[in-house]
């Protein structure tokens, strides 16, 4: 299962993943490597970092960075990548998706 896992003890390449007022980035990784997902919640708003059909989720608190480690799922295509904490089922009110494009 995928670990949250404190600074300095990555295993993988990192990928920075900032969440901002009102979108999610698109992020690329290869299948079966190891990423840490370097994710900072630049809002004053509490955000989730939530890819649904890996089981990834993680909460961030507002100025908060938190590093995800996680093997790649070797189901390549792309996925949804987003905050849901507010609406389940859809995105955080007023954010738009982002994409998680396993290559």
């Amino acid at each position: 299962p995928p670990t949250v896992q404190p600074p300095g003890a990555s295993t993988g390449v990192e990928i920075a993943c900032p969440i901002n007022d009102n979108t999610y980035a698109t992020l690329r990784v290869k299948a079966g490597t190891d990423v840490v997902f370097v994710i900072t919640n630049t809002t004053r708003d509490l955000h989730t970092f939530e890819a649904p059909d890996f089981a990834i989720y993680k909460e961030i608190k507002p100025g908060e960075t938190v590093r995800y480690e996680w093997t790649v799922s070797n189901r390549k295509g792309t996925w949804d990548l987003g905050c849901y904490l507010t609406s389940p089922g859809g995105v955080h009110d007023g954010m738009d998706k982002g994409k998680l494009i396993i290559e």
